[in-house]
């Protein structure tokens, strides 16, 4: 397996390791942070000069995920990532994440890739818009693949990825089609109904349950869905802050209401989380 799976964002051909960075044959370059990831966001791209979550909200995710609150979410994910890999039929496996954040996630499932899917090579890589969170991902999983990135242009050839998954974020459906092989598989994990819904009756006066409906996405077949969903109950000092800060809720509530919930001592919460498999089969050759 080549090591570099990225494809260049100009001319979508693919990239080739130098002394400092990547560069294709049209001699389009892109340096490697010290960190370790390739900044592959090209500026008709962004939205913003820093689009995606900003240092705080970053540093918040990674205090709270990494006190395993979600944990029984990345075991799941992690176990059908390792199922993928030991049916891969050839010699390699390549993963992508798109939006990755800070790489809770993706470091989990690569640890889980190369301990358990001894039958082939793993490449996993992962991407984010926000160069703040692939900084800090690559910084504490250097054996994996990052670089900033939109999941409106992945930077990786048609029929090169194994499995991607998509959690929690924007994607686009044609781009994930396009870059999974044939029997490719993809992950989707989105909000269950009822997921951290003491949470939002705290930020709304009439919240809502979650819709669910199943998403279906041409050029792929859906085979199965399953629900992770248990009680949480968080009472670690600031912990209750620190997820508000990560969940969109956080730009819907004014100053005094989010000084309000960072206050409380302790939350008793539902999480419920919606996981999607889809496989992309073989193109019809009539």
């Amino acid at each position: 397996m080549p090591d570099t799976r990225w494809t260049c964002p100009v001319c979508d051909t693919t990239l080739q390791t130098t002394d400092t960075g990547l560069c294709c044959h049209n001699g389009h370059s892109f340096d490697r942070a010290r960190e370790g990831y390739i900044n592959l966001l090209l500026a008709q791209h962004k939205r913003s000069a820093s689009p995606g979550d900003d240092r705080q909200m970053l540093r918040h995710r990674r205090e709270f995920l990494e006190q395993g609150y979600y944990r029984p979410l990345a075991e799941r994910l992690a176990q059908l990532c390792v199922e993928q890999a030991a049916s891969a039929s050839g010699p390699h496996f390549a993963l992508l994440d798109t939006g990755c954040g800070e790489g809770y996630y993706t470091g989990r499932i690569s640890a889980a890739l190369h301990e358990r899917a001894s039958n082939c090579e793993i490449w996993v890589g992962g991407i984010d818009i926000a160069k703040e969170a692939v900084r800090m991902a690559a910084r504490r999983y250097p054996n994996t693949h990052f670089a900033v990135a939109s999941n409106a242009a992945l930077p990786v050839a048609a029929r090169s990825m194994d499995c991607i998954i998509q959690i929690f974020a924007p994607g686009y459906d044609a781009q994930v089609v396009r870059a999974l092989k044939p029997d490719g598989r993809f992950i989707s994990v989105t909000p269950g109904p009822r997921h951290l819904f003491a949470l939002r009756q705290r930020v709304y006066d009439r919240p809502r349950e979650h819709e669910a409906a199943m998403h279906p996405i041409e050029g792929l077949q859906h085979k199965g869905r399953e629900h992770i969903e248990f009680k949480l109950t968080i009472e670690r000092e600031g912990d209750v802050g620190r997820l508000l800060s990560m969940t969109p809720y956080y730009w819907q509530v004014d100053r005094e209401k989010q000084a309000q919930i960072n206050d409380l001592p302790r939350l008793d919460t539902e999480v419920a989380f919606v996981v999607d498999c889809y496989i992309k089969g073989e193109p019809d050759s009539g």
